[in-house]
């Protein structure tokens, strides 16, 4: 909460309900530890419903608690919308299909998808189960371009291509890095003129960028010529 509570701060930026984020549960947040059947308490109890509720970018959540739920944010005359699901490597069918409701809801946004563990830090990165399952059930899904998770030390990624709707996936995680990460983080950065997504690993504690081919890379997405459907 000392980090993640500074960006709701209104005075520090300069927003009226800070700098739109949220929040992946993962294994070290379930008791017992990753088991999505068991509890999130603490989660919850810092991260829940009740902190989000009423936050214009806070879109709702399924059951009873926030382990998984959805936000929206608008830029550069874009509308998206992002879709969290706790760390479960059965994929609970259930909660897959509240998230493919979710967006069959919200089709006129652009969608990404994190979870805390899709697969491994290879590039092609290996799906593990939930990473499997999330991508087979949104596969068909247009407005859905992006998936993001961690868990791993390391950074990889992979495309995959259905029916002509391509999804990329980025692993990025970096605890494991010198000094539990040393603050890299992965910068992820739209350029509607360009119609390209740029993706940089950058650290504002040593106010470096790390280069290679897993840091720093880019792709091509439409933005300026492609029109998502109209909202239903």
């Amino acid at each position: 909460t000392n980090a993640m509570y500074r960006l709701e701060n209104p005075l520090r930026t300069l927003l009226p309900y800070g700098v739109p984020y949220g929040m992946a549960v993962g294994n070290h947040d379930q008791e017992p530890n990753g088991a999505p059947n068991g509890t999130s308490i603490f989660y919850n109890q810092f991260f829940g419903v009740s902190r989000f509720q009423g936050r214009p970018y806070y879109g709702g959540h399924y059951g009873n608690d926030n382990d998984n739920h959805f936000d929206f944010f608008s830029a550069g005359g874009m509308d998206f919308i992002v879709l969290y699901f706790e760390y479960d490597n059965d994929a609970d069918p259930a909660v897959l299909e509240w998230g493919r409701q979710v967006l069959q809801t919200n089709l006129h946004r652009r969608a990404i998808i994190v979870t805390h563990h899709l697969g491994n830090t290879q590039t092609p990165v290996t799906f593990r189960n939930q990473g499997q399952q999330i991508y087979n059930k949104f596969r068909a899904q247009t407005n859905v371009f992006m998936m993001l998770s961690g868990h791993v030390t390391g950074q990889g990624s992979r495309t995959d291509t259905y029916n002509g709707h391509t999804i990329r996936t980025f692993v990025s995680d970096y605890q494991g890095w010198e000094n539990g990460g040393n603050g890299f983080m992965r910068l992820i950065e739209f350029s509607p003129r360009r119609n390209q997504v740029v993706l940089q690993t950058y650290s504002p504690w040593l106010n470096q960028f790390t280069n290679g081919p897993t840091s720093d890379l880019y792709f091509s997405y439409p933005m300026q010529s492609e029109k998502m459907p109209d909202p239903p």
